[in-house]
């Protein structure tokens, strides 16, 4: 028909044109998609990479700080090392200078106190043996005065007991005599020891004056012999020179023989007055081994008179 091929014609480019419409729609929305996926990758890859340089810069930048923390930590330590170090050190040289100090203050006062403490050390020592002595003489006399207390006691006992029984009569002599011969021998012992007393002091006394007697002797001889120089010289001054010599010669070996056999004299007496003395001090200890023997012997026999009057008692 006339106008169908128009028609269809215009049916086939509407329809080639949509189809072309959507081919191209689908092309420009692929290529589109190709470009944002492009751009997507790009952008992230760039992302990526700015954010990686972020990170590099923020890492060196905590690695800095860390870095000079430790180093601002290392100088804080040295220096604190170093302030402590020397605070240590004066610390030390003050410490050793006040101990010194002390030390030479200590010994000061002890080199002040030392000769005042051995002096009361000796004076005390002193007063103690006398207190000693005293104490034990005074003990001795007690003890003597109560044992023959307990003796005349022992023995008015006996002598009781022998007028009532009649038993016990060689006891009671025995008891008397033992009592007798301790009395005497207290007594005898205190008579050696006055004895002994006045021959030491008499000796002492002897010695004193035979030295002062020889010490007297030297300085007249000593004396005699400045006085003598004197004559002599006055005497060789006014001489003539030949009989000066002669003269002085005769008399200085006169003098000198003189006075030699006056030493020799003094010398003598001085040994025999120390053999004295020796000898008075050997006795002097052969009687207080004696007195002491003496001592213990009377003890014993005080103990046995104590058992047998135990045995009596019993």
């Amino acid at each position: 028909r006339a106008g169908q091929m128009a028609e269809l014609d215009a049916r086939r480019t509407e329809v080639l044109s949509v189809a072309a419409k959507t081919i191209q729609g689908k092309i420009r929305t692929h290529i589109m998609r190709k470009k944002f996926v492009s751009l997507r990758k790009a952008s992230v890859c760039f992302q990526a990479v700015w954010r990686g340089t972020l990170a590099c810069k923020l890492y060196d930048r905590m690695r800095r700080q860390a870095a000079s923390v430790k180093i601002q930590k290392n100088q804080r330590g040295h220096q604190a090392r170093r302030s402590y170090k020397l605070q240590v050190s004066s610390v030390l040289v003050i410490q050793a200078a006040l101990r010194a100090m002390a030390a030479r203050n200590e010994f000061r006062h002890k080199k002040r106190s030392k000769a005042a403490v051995t002096i009361q050390a000796r004076y005390r020592c002193h007063r103690a043996h006398s207190y000693h002595k005293k104490l034990k003489a005074a003990a001795i006399v007690a003890q003597c005065r109560w044992r023959g207390r307990i003796a005349r006691k022992e023995l008015r006992k006996l002598k009781m007991e022998a007028r009532e029984t009649g038993a016990l009569k060689q006891a009671k002599d025995k008891l008397e005599k033992t009592v007798e011969e301790l009395t005497w021998r207290v007594q005898l012992e205190k008579r050696m020891r006055t004895d002994l007393e006045e021959a030491k002091a008499q000796e002492l006394s002897k010695f004193q004056s035979s030295m002062d007697a020889l010490q007297a002797k030297l300085d007249e001889t000593n004396a005699v012999l400045l006085k003598e120089r004197e004559a002599a010289k006055k005497a060789i001054a006014e001489a003539p020179p030949v009989v000066k010599e002669t003269e002085v010669i005769v008399q200085d070996t006169e003098k000198v023989h003189t006075l030699k056999a006056e030493v020799d004299e003094l010398k003598t007496s001085l040994q025999s007055e120390k053999q004295r003395a020796d000898e008075l001090e050997k006795k002097r200890s052969e009687e207080a081994q004696a007195n002491e023997e003496k001592q213990k012997k009377i003890e014993e026999t005080e103990v046995k008179i104590r058992q047998f009057q135990d045995y009596l008692r019993r």
